[in-house]
């Protein structure tokens, strides 16, 4: 008689040890009528294990990225969009997890958070710096996600089995493939 328990733990190992590549995408807000048709300002990505909750893949890509594009990090602009994509190795095109957008008024970012249900969350907080870098924004909000993580009785070693998307931005993503 098979078990499927360990059935269920060999399928488990095996889709985690998949190559699995968290990347940051950034946009200037202001600079574009069209997303789908713009080129980021900066995109950062690593190797991951896909089970980790969202903000904690998104911070490993922002703080020991493998990949960067430019290599220099530029200074945030007024306005951002942020987008967290997972690409599983031999699975195609990389995957949308997560949209941000981001406005910074001096030392204050407000950020929205479209989330997978089509919910939007709004938070604000006060930075660090007066000429923060899109990392350092990028930074803020993820770390921000695992407070709020955290104070939900989440914990840092938690993983994700869940694997979900959002279609709005996949979207706006392959449009972007399409024409450019």
């Amino acid at each position: 008689m098979e078990n499927h328990a360990d059935s269920d733990d060999v399928s488990s190992a095996a889709w985690a040890s998949e190559k699995s590549r968290a990347s940051v995408v950034v946009w200037d807000a202001d600079a574009l009528d069209d997303l789908s048709l713009a080129k980021p300002i900066y995109t950062c990505s690593t190797e991951v294990d896909p089970r980790r909750p969202l903000w904690r893949r998104a911070l490993s890509a922002i703080r020991s990225p493998e990949y960067t594009q430019p290599i220099d990090v530029p200074q945030a602009p007024a306005s951002m969009v942020i987008v967290v994509e997972r690409a599983t190795g031999g699975l195609g095109d990389a995957v949308p997890e997560a949209g941000f957008v981001c406005h910074l008024r001096g030392r204050v970012l407000e950020m929205t958070v479209h989330a997978n249900d089509g919910a939007e969350v709004v938070s604000e907080l006060e930075l660090d710096t007066d000429r923060p870098s899109v990392l350092d924004v990028a930074d803020a909000l993820f770390t921000l996600l695992a407070e709020l993580n955290r104070s939900a009785g989440f914990t840092d070693d938690k993983v994700r089995a869940e694997k979900r998307h959002v279609t709005r931005l996949e979207t706006t993503v392959s449009q972007r493939k399409q024409k450019g």
